[in-house]
């Protein structure tokens, strides 16, 4: 039995890999994914278009994803993981922390929502 943190480290793997199959496996039929900027994704149909949708230019590559950390909410049942994103899509490349709520049912993700966090991150009143 594969653990949360090993599910959504599978999750985050089919991105880096552009490995449509393992994406889908990891995915409940009925999975709701929020993405930090807007796009909600209902179902494992959506949620594959979109992927192939994000992969259908040779240009488009998740090029870093890294997990620093994880947390689990026992009454909820939710886990938290909270990571740093590097990607090229259409050309431009960007760079972003965030953090996703992680709800798995049946070892198959049933919702994620991303939230998202500068990069650059300063102390404005250090010399205070």
């Amino acid at each position: 039995m594969a653990t949360p943190e090993k599910i959504f480290a599978t999750y985050v793997a089919s991105w880096l890999h552009q490995d449509e199959p393992v994406f889908l496996a990891t995915l409940a039929t009925d999975v709701v994914i929020y993405e930090c900027y807007g796009p909600c994704y209902q179902g494992k149909d959506e949620a594959q278009r979109w992927f192939e949708h994000w992969h259908r230019s040779a240009e488009n590559k998740v090029l870093a994803w890294t997990i620093s950390a994880t947390y689990f909410y026992p009454i909820q049942q939710v886990h938290f993981f909270e990571w740093r994103f590097r990607c090229r899509y259409n050309g431009v490349e960007s760079v972003f922390r965030g953090c996703s709520i992680v709800k798995i049912v049946h070892q198959q993700i049933t919702l994620i929502k991303e939230f998202e966090m500068q990069d650059q991150q300063y102390r404005p009143f250090m010399n205070e």
